[in-house]
């Protein structure tokens, strides 16, 4: 019986659209403010973007080491970690201040609370930037755990083996709820889990047979129907249901 649903912030609980739709900008800001050498124009940095993004492969953490140290090999600037780290941190603080929560979020958050399940937020990266996401959001008193995974991504299994396996859960108590095929879905395999389709990851999300969740709220409607069901991986019994 399921009784913690896994979450995570951008993507599921908050939009992060308006952040991409501006985040060229949002890298030449990080890269100005990181240091006063960095003197590059918006219209300059913008065809430096379109020089590097197709050289760089990975997602998460990963990818935005790998994006900024080939930039500032444009630069003409050695990529020593230090500098780097600082960059991604700044770029990471301009997203997450451009982005909003997603109208269901805090309903859903709420209505767990009162359905008696809990739920539990698992993130990569560094702390002090989910802090100061829940901080502003106001989310707090509504995760029973924050879960900080060390060196992985959710794109990997290891990641939801972790959260589990250090609050120590029963594999059948926990469903992870997904934002995306390519990511967090495949990877949390395992569990039991939920498919969140949002219009952002609409694109990536499109292969999944049947259809799942179509917001947050209709999460609970699905663990309740398949309460009866045997198969830890339930999203495949209720498909034909919501086809109907």
């Amino acid at each position: 019986m399921v009784k913690y649903l896994i979450v995570h912030l951008n993507g599921l609980l908050i939009d992060i659209s308006k952040s991409y739709e501006g985040i060229v900008k949002l890298q030449w800001m990080a890269l100005r403010q990181s240091n006063a050498k960095f003197s590059v124009s918006l219209e300059d940095y913008a065809k430096i973007e379109m020089r590097v993004r197709p050289l760089v492969v990975g997602n998460g953490k990963s990818f935005w080491l790998k994006f900024w140290k080939h930039v500032l090999v444009e630069l003409g600037v050695h990529p020593v970690p230090s500098v780097i780290n600082g960059l991604l941190e700044k770029f990471r603080v301009f997203f997450a201040n451009s982005s909003v929560l997603y109208p269901d979020a805090i309903d859903f958050l709420k209505r767990a609370e009162i359905l008696g399940f809990k739920i539990v937020l698992a993130e990569s990266g560094g702390g002090e930037l989910v802090d100061r996401v829940i901080d502003k959001f106001g989310l707090s008193d509504y995760f029973f755990k924050v879960v900080m995974v060390p060196d992985l991504v959710r794109g990997e299994p290891a990641f939801f083996d972790f959260v589990v396996e250090d609050l120590g859960f029963k594999d059948d108590d926990v469903c992870v709820l997904c934002s995306r095929v390519d990511k967090d879905w495949g990877a949390a395999g395992l569990f039991n889990r939920v498919l969140v389709t949002r219009k952002f990851f609409e694109r990536v999300n499109k292969c999944v047979q049947g259809v799942p969740a179509r917001n947050l709220l209709q999460v609970f409607d699905l663990i309740n129907k398949s309460s009866d069901s045997s198969s830890n991986n339930f999203y495949s019994n209720f498909v034909d249901e919501l086809n109907s």
